[in-house]
């Protein structure tokens, strides 16, 4: 907040969440185009979006962050979300599976840039403490502030993160309607309920519990550039 970097890395953007990178690439790119991108891997964004979607104003579901980026774990593979795994009756046939074959709606060698850069969010960036985990983990952190009868407050507070066999996604919001400050549940002496606070500790106390057993399992490394810039 009031810092100014200079020149960096969509990378470094991304890792410190630099939310004036993101617009400026948009701008240069075309947000309906940039739209149509993230409708193509599940998130459910307008066709027409207004200019703030790009840093997060647009109302997304729980279900389709988490969805959306697993395809970057899955090195651009879209998978459909679903509940039931699979139907089996008392004779052990096979009733119902559900769908998990996907498709390819990101060029491999992009979906692994863009997790490589997802990546150094949880090493370097706003999201380490995922760091925890003790497995290759990327994710994105997400906070949403206005100003409220001439204060600032914290309406909204995201972590998505995910492994290469696990995505989750975690929100935190407050009141009746979601829109209320968050701010009021933070913990004696904390500053603020940002996405890297609570959101992520949340997350990672989560997939150390989905993650266990499981084998650690590399995420995809960039296909197009270093992550230094």
């Amino acid at each position: 907040g009031g810092s100014y970097y200079g020149r960096v890395t969509l990378t470094e953007a991304i890792s410190r969440s630099l939310n004036s990178v993101p617009v400026q690439l948009t701008q240069q790119i075309g947000k309906d185009k940039v739209a149509a991108f993230a409708r193509s891997f599940g998130l459910p964004l307008p066709e027409k979006p207004e200019w703030p979607f790009v840093i997060g104003a647009s109302e997304v579901r729980v279900i389709d962050q988490a969805v959306g980026f697993a395809t970057f774990a899955n090195e651009g593979v879209s998978v459909e979300n679903h509940v039931v795994k699979q139907v089996v009756d008392a004779k052990g046939k096979v009733l119902y599976t559900g769908p998990t074959s996907g498709k390819q709606t990101i060029e491999k060698d992009v979906a692994s840039d863009v997790s490589s850069a997802l990546e150094s969010v949880t090493t370097d960036g706003t999201g380490a403490r995922a760091a925890q985990l003790g497995y290759p983990v990327a994710g994105k952190t997400g906070t949403n502030g206005i100003e409220r009868n001439g204060k600032g407050i914290i309406t909204s507070a995201w972590f998505v993160a995910y492994t290469k066999q696990v995505s989750t996604a975690i929100l935190y919001v407050a009141g009746d309607d979601g829109n209320q400050a968050l701010d009021d549940y933070k913990r004696d002496g904390d500053l603020t309920f940002f996405g890297g606070t609570y959101p992520a500790m949340t997350g990672a106390d989560f997939m150390q519990t989905a993650m266990a057993g499981r084998p650690e399992k590399s995420l995809p490394e960039a296909q197009n550039g270093n992550r230094g810039g």
